[in-house]
């Protein structure tokens, strides 16, 4: 999952979270894939970024995700609290809360990746099923004793008669 600012934006790529307007109205839902006709709308409607699938622009950043950013800079960010019991607690409280929550988000994608990895295997091979009972060939298959031409028929759905 990316934020990316709209100028970025390109067809094809799918919405990780819902798109709203600045009075939190849902134009767009998760899972919908950009169309340069949804772009301009969301341009129209002053939409400044969204979150798409995947990290499909680089942004010159390191390439993990926020929560990992934030987990790195907390010890930044108490480090005027060394010697306070609490500061130390509340710092250890949230690093196991990033931890936690960043194993979740790469244990989601894993899951993701799977469940599309699987779906498209089940389309193959449902694909190679049809095409076995239907005989029909695959895209990439040599057809094999197809006429060039299917016989003419004499408009009653019967084969010409050929020999009188």
């Amino acid at each position: 999952m990316q934020k990316i600012p709209l100028d970025l934006a390109a067809p094809g790529m799918k919405l990780a979270k819902p798109v709203t307007k600045s009075d939190g109205l849902v134009l767009v839902g998760t899972g919908v894939e950009l169309t340069t006709t949804i772009i301009s709308r969301f341009r129209a409607s002053g939409v400044q970024s969204l979150t798409v699938q995947g990290r499909p622009v680089d942004l010159g950043d390191d390439g993990g995700s926020d929560l990992e950013r934030i987990a790195g800079r907390l010890d930044h960010l108490f480090r005027k609290h060394g010697q306070d019991r609490f500061m130390v607690t509340l710092r250890n409280m949230l690093r196991r809360f990033f931890a936690e929550r960043i194993a979740a988000a790469k244990a989601a994608e894993e899951a993701e990746a799977a469940a599309l990895a699987a779906a498209a295997e089940a389309a193959r091979e449902e694909a190679e099923a049809l095409a076995a009972q239907n005989r029909i060939p695959l895209v990439d298959d040599e057809p094999e004793g197809v006429p060039a031409r299917p016989e003419v028929g004499n408009g009653n759905g019967a084969p010409r008669e050929t020999g009188r």
